[in-house]
Formats: structure tokens, sequence, C-alpha cells
């Protein structure tokens, strides 16, 4: 059973690889034309591609706070690049990650990922973070969300990193709610620095947990930390509930 999955590790990234390339072509073609709920719908269900190919059932845990009526920014614990597949596979409304500059490098990728709303992000050019952020405000109004990680990349352990600031300031700008996602499971599936996705079990599980929006509506950026911190505090809490489930 064990070859077996590594076995469906390289083929079935082969062909969650092609098919990425594919919803890329198509979620360009939509959003060039307007057809921004067509993109949702494609990129739903290339995540879900990607779970079932692996193998790996996602469950929510809570998910009364997952879909909005108005624009967030939803901020999730980041373990694995198999975060996003969990998080695209269940939200229903119009959310695009922010994802680090160097994706949009990637042919094929970089051209759905443009023409869909994600932002890019440069770790190490703050001050390009920030004019991102501030072209990205507009569309709150337009009832998007945006999808954060505050630690700012994977970890390499399965624990909750340090909140940097920037996704923070980011909703206080825009004074939209911050809706935490946390994660638990998603490291074993795919760790960083891994491409043998679910090697060695045929079968995991990841648990998504939405908790209550955290308003932001007269806050100031000078307060930034504080939320920071208190936030973290949730997710902190929260991670360690899921884990004892599994």
């Amino acid at each position: 059973m064990v070859f077996v999955t590594y076995v469906r590790a390289y083929l079935g990234l082969a062909f969650s690889v092609l098919q990425t390339g594919v919803v890329s072509i198509l979620v360009f073609l939509f959003s060039s034309i307007g057809q921004i709920k067509v993109a949702d719908w494609l990129i739903r269900i290339w995540a879900r591609l990607w779970l079932v190919v692996f193998n790996v059932e996602v469950v929510i845990e809570k998910n009364e706070f997952a879909h909005g009526s108005q624009g967030a920014l939803y901020i999730f614990n980041h373990q694995s690049f198999y975060d996003i597949f969990a998080i695209h596979s269940v939200l229903r409304n119009t959310a695009r990650f922010g994802a680090k500059i160097e994706l949009f490098k990637i042919p094929v990728l970089n051209i759905g990922m443009r023409a869909s709303g994600a932002l890019p992000i440069a770790r190490d050019n703050r001050r390009e973070v920030f004019r991102v952020y501030a072209e990205a405000q507009k569309k709150f109004e337009q009832k998007w969300s945006f999808i954060l990680a505050p630690e700012g990349t994977r970890q390499s352990e399965p624990q909750i990193g340090r909140f940097k600031k920037g996704p923070f300031i980011f909703a206080i700008n825009a004074q939209v709610p911050l809706v935490p996602i946390v994660i638990s499971g998603s490291y074993d599936v795919m760790p960083k620095n891994s491409f043998a996705i679910n090697a060695g079990k045929w079968k995991r599980t990841v648990r998504v947990s939405f908790l209550a929006p955290i308003q932001t509506t007269g806050l100031t950026t000078e307060q930034a930390s504080e939320l920071a911190d208190s936030t973290r505090s949730k997710f902190v809490e929260e991670y360690e509930r899921l884990e004892k489930l599994r």
C-alpha cells in the first residue's frame, strides 16, 4: 500500500500540474470577459480535483462564517501548499490569495493568477507589498475578499508561527473584517519542500475552522500589532483544539 501511495504521488502530480495549466487558461479567458463567478467556480473545481486525486478529505469544523455577504480579509495559518486547495474547495464567494511573486513567473499559471486578481506579494519589498494592498482595497467595495497568511510563509514545523503586521494593516486601512481560518492536518499531506503529496498513507484528513469575523472598524494602524497578537492567540487556541481531534 505504501508503494502505491508513492506511485499516486508522482502520477497524480503530473495530472494535477496539467489540469492547473488548463484551468489557468480558462480562468484567464472568463476573467478577461468579466465572468468572475465562472472563474470562481473553475478555481473551486480545480482545488477539489487536487483533493480527490490524492485522497485528501477536508472536514469543516466551523463554517458559519465562511461565506460573508461583504468583502473580507481571510487569514490562515500556513503549513502546506495544500492549504490553498483546502480553502478554495469550500469558499463560494469571490476570494483571491496573496501569493509570493515568484509564482507569477511560472508560465501559464501566471496568466490565470494575474487575470483572476491574485495578489503578487514581494516578501522582500515592503513598499511594493503595501502598494499592492492599496490597489486591492478597491475590490472590497465590489464584495471581493482576499486570503493572506499572516505568518508570511509556510512553516517548517506543524505549529503556529509569529504573525506579521502587514495583513492587519491592510484590513485596518480598508476597514474590512478579518475572518480567521484555522487549518490542521495539511502539514502531513505536503510539508514544506516536499513534492511527494500524501505519500505513505492512503487517505488523510485536513480540518478547517472558520472563526467569527474580527471587526476593524474604527481601528488605526497603530493598533495593528495588538490586533495581530490577539488574533494569533485565537489561532493557537483553535489549532490546539483541532489537533486533539486527529
